[in-house]
């Protein structure tokens, strides 16, 4: 178990989600629940990207392509169900050794941090039930240069088709000045 700290650095403890403070995977049920019968249709919809994914072990690809069966979803109900799921994993997917030792690092005044390639309508309202404050998770944001994004673009906060187009840099960020 982790000790108080002499040590003046912060203390962080990042913990994974699927299978680490879970019994399991939480995504494929997630989406299961948030898209119905649009996860199995939207992915035989585009049997080369499932067969790629499947053959190259690309845990990314599949995601984004049953990802892309919440599209057209209202932003709302995917929120809400994230919420209900979110209570349910609290409720009875957590590992009890994994989730003590989160606890014990809060009580000790670490700064824990929930990292995963989990979804943020879930993980978002589990890190607020467990306590956490700092979340690492996949968030949408996509680039796409043809119709075969398209999927992947309807689902993101800030799609950008770049057909044909020069993309902008970024503005440069400044930090906010020191508060005093």
């Amino acid at each position: 178990m982790p000790e108080p700290r002499s040590d003046p650095r912060p203390a962080v403890a990042v913990f994974d989600v699927d299978g680490t403070l879970t019994t399991g995977d939480c995504v494929l049920p997630f989406l299961r629940r948030a898209a119905g019968a649009r996860l199995a249709s939207t992915v035989l919809r585009h049997p080369l990207a499932l067969a790629a994914g499947l053959v190259r072990r690309d845990r990314d690809r599949l995601k984004a392509l049953a990802c892309a069966s919440l599209a057209g979803r209202p932003v709302a109900e995917v929120d809400r169900l994230g919420t209900e799921f979110a209570s349910e994993v609290a409720a009875s997917r957590l590992r009890d050794d994994t989730s003590a030792r989160l606890r014990r690092h809060q009580e000790l005044g670490h700064t824990v941090v929930l990292a995963s390639a989990s979804l943020d309508p879930y993980l978002l309202p589990l890190a607020r039930l467990l306590g956490v404050e700092e979340v690492v998770c996949t968030t949408l944001w996509a680039y796409g240069d043809s119709a075969d994004d398209d999927a992947m673009l309807a689902l993101a906060d800030h799609p950008l088709r770049v057909d044909g187009l020069r993309v902008p840099p970024e503005p440069e960020r400044r930090p906010p000045a020191p508060s005093r």
